[in-house]
């Protein structure tokens, strides 16, 4: 693992506060080449200043700051391509931390942390296709300007997209649709919630069928005091089971000897009916609402949880979801 590889000195902390001295010059020999995109010229450039001397730390700096500079700029058009110069970029700022020495070393090494983290969790903000599925961590190098514009217009067409995409999910969850075309739709605005892929939507047919059990037992839950929300959670239930059930189908006659998931459907789609329309006589946790929306919060200060007896069906599903997380955790995924 890279991160086992790296000096004592950083993985202690010891320098985490240290000052970064020798920034990278504007007038680099590579700069230009950077500039157009042309990272090849960019490492000849890199070749030519420190030939003889490639293992010395100032070298490692210079191609990290070529490979994480050459990823900004492919991040814009490839983002495949640009988790493999992240990574290269952390590996030559890791080596660069191991040639620190001198007076100057703690810093030198502060100077290589910064690099490396910025390198390193770029590399972790894209998926392994070449998505990018993490904007907070996708930080320029202080030269990249390219980056730093596309990142804004990813955030503004995130906030549009994504908003109306939650919107409408949101209205198709409260109303479950009769035509088959909004049905399909409501299909797939769940299988691309945040809740059904951190859940591996069910990950197997048994699992699907316990999530649908667990979600039908929140709307029980639920049905009394919060009936707008048991209806969404009901809604949730149902899927959870049919998507149980066309498993059960592909398999048959081996899966003769399983339940076949519509018994579950049945009661979720009857107890929903038996629900009058009425809204929730308050708003519930923020958390409960988000969950129930297909979201998974990012943060649960203790004091929101809400009434245990009302929402513990609710957080269970949500800890199944995301089972590395506990009460009053304020970082979630």
């Amino acid at each position: 693992m890279i991160l086992d590889a790296r000096p004592a000195a950083y993985r202690s902390g010891r320098y985490n506060r240290q000052p970064m001295v020798n920034a990278p010059s504007s007038a680099a020999p590579w700069d230009a080449s950077l500039a157009l995109g042309d990272h090849e010229s960019a490492l000849a450039a890199w070749a030519a200043q420190f030939a003889g001397r490639e293992g010395d730390f100032e070298a490692g700096c210079a191609r990290a700051e070529i490979e994480e500079r050459g990823g900004d700029a492919r991040v814009v058009h490839d983002g495949l391509s640009a988790k493999g110069h992240y990574l290269r970029a952390a590996d030559a700022a890791r080596d660069a931390m191991a040639c620190a020495s001198g007076a100057d070393a703690a810093a030198q090494i502060g100077r290589c942390q910064k690099a490396y983290t910025r390198a390193f969790r770029k590399y972790q903000s894209i998926s392994n296709q070449g998505r990018i599925d993490d904007l907070t961590g996708l930080e320029p190098h202080p030269a990249s300007t390219a980056l730093r514009a596309h990142i804004q217009a990813l955030r503004q067409e995130r906030r549009t997209e994504h908003g109306a995409r939650r919107q409408r999910l949101a209205a198709l969850l409260d109303v479950p649709p009769d035509s088959p075309a909004d049905a399909a739709e409501l299909d797939a605005a769940m299988a691309e919630s945040a809740y059904a892929r951190a859940s591996g939507m069910g990950g197997d047919s048994m699992a699907s069928y316990a999530l649908g059990d667990r979600w039908f037992a929140a709307g029980q839950a639920l049905a009394a005091q919060w009936p707008a929300s048991a209806r969404r959670a009901l809604v949730w239930s149902t899927w959870f089971f049919r998507r149980y059930h066309a498993n059960w189908s592909a398999h048959l006659p081996a899966s003769r000897w399983e339940p076949d998931g519509l018994e579950g459907v049945e009661a979720a789609d009857t107890l929903r009916a038996s629900l009058s329309d009425r809204p929730d006589p308050a708003e519930p946790p923020t958390w409960a609402r988000e969950i129930l929306a297909g979201r998974l919060p990012r943060s649960l200060p203790a004091a929101e949880i809400g009434e245990p007896r009302d929402f513990a069906a609710l957080f269970e599903l949500l800890l199944a979801a995301a089972p590395q997380l506990g009460p009053g955790d304020r970082r979630w995924t």
